[in-house]
Parts: C-alpha cells; sequence; structure tokens
C-alpha cells in the first residue's frame, strides 16, 4: 500500500517536470523564432534602449539590433 502511494506521487512528480521543461523549451523556442524577424528585434532594441537611457542615464540612440543566433560571433 505504502509502496503503490510512493509510486504515484513519484509519476506525479515527474509529470510536472515534464510539464515545466517542456514549457521552458517551447518558450525558448517561440523567443529564439520571434527574434528572427526585423519588427521585433527593433521592438526589443528600443525597449533596451530606452531602459538604458532611464536607469542609466545614458543617451542612447538604435534603429535596430539585427542578429543571427545560428552564427557564431566573430
Amino acid at each position: 500500500m505504502n509502496l503503490e502511494l510512493n509510486n504515484k506521487v513519484i509519476k506525479k512528480v515527474l509529470k510536472i517536470a515534464l510539464g515545466i521543461v517542456l514549457f521552458l523549451l517551447l518558450t525558448v523556442s517561440i523567443a529564439l523564432l520571434l527574434f528572427q524577424y526585423k519588427p521585433v528585434q527593433t521592438w526589443a532594441a528600443k525597449k533596451a534602449t530606452a531602459y538604458l537611457s532611464k536607469n542609466w542615464r545614458l543617451r542612447l540612440i538604435s534603429r535596430a539590433f539585427i542578429s543571427n543566433p545560428l552564427q557564431p560571433l566573430s
């Protein structure tokens, strides 16, 4: 009886952990796909520029940030 209860708890914990891992992978995948589009990159660059200008009192001007995560930096 106790062993059966432990197995049910372990299965439930594993299902929850698998769900969390799949959610994180899906979220990262969607973010990477979205950042392939120039309008999304421009929006993110403007948000980052506004944040840095406001919090660090830097004067920054940005038009777009274009990156390709599939190519290594050189």
